[in-house]
């Protein structure tokens, strides 16, 4: 594929569910092109000198008039001081497309639920009342922002209230929590589809002692024993990037709080999705991620005074429509943005 550069991992492999849809998306992409466009995927393409040389001899050898940065897996890194992609931006012109706002948008994450939406199904959602607690939070990499939001939880003495993990540290990555991490779900380990977490563990590099349940809501018995569901999105500084995680509790008939990156409601509201501003309020326009975490916290201090009986109706009984609509709409959109895929790139011709 001439027009086309990446330095993708083996686990990002076509035999695995993510790597075969990459493989489609980026196949349907390089035949709305000509021969001068040149289309490299940022994924895995870190600033190193092997990858700078990748990079600059595939130029040399194309001469494009046109160089799309491609952003599909993982999320963009305009203006994160990656001296890669700032060359490529401020010296050859190159255009974001894919996980970044604008005419050239699509959600790889949303194409991939699509996809696989058979997969994340149960027979009932309703809360067990008895055993719900307020809220779940599921996090597996421990990210610096992820362990912000979990440790302001217990500093609130919050954690009880609900179902939270959070994974260790990767071997090469120096610890950055006291918590004892990895933090699981009593017993998960025995409820949980172990084909899936099978699948979905070998499209990841390191083992955080959680499962990569990206095919999956995790367990019907955890899924319905909460209220609210707090996602905390792979990133908070990119630019409109949301994985399957933030589209569970739509698919789960949950209301939920993501916390991610500026763009991440925007694109929500965009989608039809409705965000129960009602219920929770506008926190996610605070600018700093500090203080979106403490009104996330206050959300939670403000709830955890009401009992089950009265959660499951504000949270379920209540909004049972609005969670209905949202995952119809959810697959409105899917489908939506399955059909600009396939003319996404084709007004560059």
């Amino acid at each position: 594929m001439i027009n086309y550069l990446d330095v993708l991992t083996e686990n990002f492999s076509p035999q695995f569910e993510i790597g075969s849809l990459n493989k489609e998306v980026i196949e349907t992409l390089l035949n709305q092109i000509d021969e001068k466009t040149l289309i490299i995927n940022t994924s895995c393409l870190w600033p190193v000198k092997n990858n700078f040389e990748l990079v600059i001899n595939k130029i040399q050898n194309l001469s494009p008039t046109k160089i799309f940065l491609w952003t599909d897996i993982d999320w963009d890194r305009h203006n994160q001081g990656d001296q890669l992609i700032d060359m490529l931006e401020n010296e050859f012109n190159a255009v974001w497309a894919g996980n970044y706002p604008g005419d050239y948008f699509f959600c790889y994450w949303l194409e991939f639920i699509r996809k696989h939406k058979d997969e994340y199904g149960f027979n009932d959602f309703t809360p067990d009342v008895a055993q719900s607690k307020l809220y779940m939070t599921l996090n597996r990499k421990p990210h610096a922002h992820r362990v912000e939001f979990v440790e302001e939880v217990y500093k609130q003495n919050l954690n009880h209230q609900g179902w939270i993990t959070l994974g260790e540290t990767n071997p090469e990555d120096p610890p950055n929590t006291k918590l004892p991490v990895p933090i699981v779900l009593p017993n998960e380990k025995n409820l949980l589809d172990l084909e899936k977490v099978k699948r979905g563990n070998r499209q990841v590099i390191n083992d955080v002692g959680l499962p990569n349940d990206i095919l999956s809501l995790g367990t019907e018995h955890y899924w319905n024993r909460h209220f609210i569901n707090i996602t905390v999105e792979t990133t908070n500084w990119s630019s409109g990037f949301l994985s399957e995680k933030t589209f569970k509790p739509i698919l789960g008939y949950r209301p939920f709080i993501i916390l991610g990156d500026k763009n991440v409601y925007k694109i929500l509201h965009s989608f039809g999705i409705d965000t129960f501003d009602d219920l929770f309020g506008d926190w996610y326009t605070e600018s700093c991620f500090i203080e979106r975490i403490k009104r996330v916290t206050e959300i939670l201090e403000k709830y955890a005074k009401l009992s089950n009986e009265e959660l499951i109706q504000v949270f379920y009984y209540n909004i049972k429509d609005r969670l209905e609509n949202n995952r119809k709409q959810l697959f409105v959109a899917a489908h939506d943005n399955h059909i600009k895929l396939q003319t996404l790139l084709s007004n560059n011709k």
